[in-house]
């Protein structure tokens, strides 16, 4: 290494670039002066510069993770806010005194009309109505039906209680 110094010496100092070849055996006096100021504005910026990359960085990823907080709660939001609307839409319920008739069960209305008790219920609430008629009174108002022997369990037997109807073999 020290004969390519040489030869980069004689060459320097023969084409007029150094005096003497002490000046090429070291490095220039001012190639790494520290106390340049462009030097050290040029060094600072680039710290400044590293420094604030990273704090980006972190902060980007703070953010980035905040971000998909906010999203998650949000869809969790809407998850009950149509839970709660869905649930607010099947409860319609009556409460307070209804006035009933006491002979035809019809029921007075907000309005002072008597409507039918189906009508009044189906027309406040999701509830639909499917008639049939029960076992006592089947017997009270269908008698000629019944053998005076019959005994509740027979008259089961013929009474359909899912649907309220005879069965059409039995009729």
């Amino acid at each position: 290494m020290l004969s390519s110094l040489g030869v980069m010496a004689d060459v320097s100092v023969g084409v007029g670039l150094a005096a003497s070849e002490s000046d090429v055996t070291g490095l220039p006096s001012g190639a790494m002066d520290w106390s340049c100021w462009g030097v050290q504005v040029g060094s600072m910026a680039l710290v400044v510069a590293i420094a604030g990359g990273l704090w980006l960085g972190v902060y980007n990823r703070r953010m980035r993770a905040e971000i998909a907080r906010r999203i998650q709660s949000e869809a969790e939001r809407e998850s009950l806010i149509t839970e709660l609307t869905q649930a607010l839409e099947e409860v319609r319920e009556l409460n307070g005194l209804l006035p009933i008739c006491s002979s035809c069960l019809k029921i007075r209305n907000d309005t002072g009309y008597w409507e039918k008790l189906e009508s009044y219920i189906e027309s406040h609430t999701k509830a639909r109505f499917s008639h049939g008629i029960c076992n006592d009174c089947m017997k009270k108002r269908y008698p000629y039906l019944f053998d005076e022997e019959e005994t509740d369990g027979e008259i089961d037997d013929f009474y359909n209680k899912e649907s309220g109807t005879f069965p059409s073999d039995k009729t």
